[in-house]
């Protein structure tokens, strides 16, 4: 075999492997698409492929650049299939927002915070309540000045000894607040959700998840220039990793592979993942039907601990508008905990409002979740 005969060889064999690999990536990546509209509960294992789209995504592009370089017509595979699901692109990532309207009359601010209980754990030396963390909260709070708040992991001290309902009824110069409660401690320690209004409220429930977990959603009917609208707060199925599960996350791989335990925290993370995908599409269809069925206009707000490629979102927005995408500019990730952070905390509305200037708030570091925010607007 001569010189030219051996190099060709060697190309032929390489332009193979790449295919196969690239036919491998395609694959995931059709997978990512199905995951939104595959219940979890009947087939589990696309919900991964959805929460890893970004990495499968990143890796087609890369695919794409190569092939320019080497055999320029097999780029058309992967520009092909990302063109498919262009719209979940958009889901993650935005170029351009939108302004608010000149109409500022009818616009009114809402915010979505999960405030991880205030901070509440992040004790002094001496066990004492450490203030800083729910400070800044309150101070972020007071600068933005929301007309609507809906907060998850909401925690409440009935002994005033850790102080937080009370301040943001004067912080927010409201009276108007719902909130909901699935789990007390110690007959004072109050942990749930919660949504505050510059609005009367005149009525309110609550939605008890058929999976009996503490996650829950709520809801409000506010009544603003002689319409009532439709406020929902959702606190959907949380992973509850633990300590042990986020310090292998963090952990360097050279450390992981010198473990003997590698395998076994592994599975056990998966498995909570499983876990909660499985519960979280049920609480969503759920959610989805008591939605459909107000009969007011409606506001979805709340920290859904599920990307935009997954059955979840896809659930919920079927019917609404996810401010991000309509408003929205960049990345827009908004979990800020130890995990790979993504978008998981959103506002949706229906075709009776229009979002402007939507914004995730990565100014402040007081939770594991940036708060988002929006201003609505009442279409004429």
């Amino acid at each position: 075999m001569d010189s030219q005969t051996q190099k060709l060889h060697k190309d032929t064999l390489f332009t193979r492997l790449l295919l196969g690999l690239n036919s491998l990536a395609l694959i995931l990546l059709v997978c990512s698409y199905l995951s939104m509209y595959i219940n979890p509960n009947s087939f589990w294992i696309l919900a991964f492929c959805g929460i890893a789209y970004p990495y499968i995504f990143l890796g087609n592009i890369i695919f794409i650049l190569l092939w320019v370089i080497i055999r320029p017509k097999y780029a058309l595979y992967s520009a092909f299939f990302i063109i498919i699901g262009y719209n979940h692109f958009f889901s993650l990532y935005q170029f351009t927002g939108k302004s608010k309207p000149n109409d500022s009359i009818s616009t009114f601010k809402v915010m979505s915070y999960n405030v991880r209980l205030f901070d509440l754990y992040n004790y002094n030396k001496d066990w004492s309540f450490n203030f800083e963390g729910r400070n800044q909260i309150f101070k972020f709070i007071r600068n933005e000045s929301p007309d609507i708040a809906c907060f998850q992991e909401y925690f409440y001290d009935s002994s005033n000894k850790f102080c937080t309902t009370d301040s943001l009824t004067s912080i927010l110069k409201t009276k108007y607040l719902y909130t909901y409660f699935p789990q007390t401690l110690k007959e004072t320690d109050h942990y749930g959700i919660a949504i505050f209004s510059r609005y009367p409220i005149i009525g309110s429930g609550a939605i008890v998840f058929e999976n009996k977990t503490n996650n829950t959603a709520i809801y409000i009917d506010i009544k603003k220039d002689n319409e009532i609208f439709r406020i929902y707060n959702a606190h959907l199925q949380s992973i509850k990793f633990g300590k042990e599960d986020y310090v292998f996350a963090d952990d360097s791989p050279k450390n992981k592979a010198k473990s003997n335990n590698l395998n076994k925290a592994s599975q056990k993370i998966i498995s909570k993942l499983k876990q909660a995908y499985l519960l979280r599409a049920g609480q969503a269809l759920q959610l989805e039907k008591h939605i459909s069925e107000s009969p007011y206009p409606v506001i979805l707000c709340g920290d859904f601990n599920d990307t935009p490629t997954s059955f979840t979102y896809h659930t919920l927005s079927k019917k609404l508008t996810d401010s991000f995408v309509e408003s929205g500019k960049g990345i827009g990730r908004s979990y800020a905990g130890k995990m790979p952070s993504f978008r998981i905390d959103y506002i949706f509305h229906d075709n009776h409002f229009e979002g402007y200037d939507f914004i995730t708030h990565q100014e402040i570091n007081a939770s594991d979740h940036y708060p988002v925010t929006v201003l609505m607007h009442k279409k004429k």
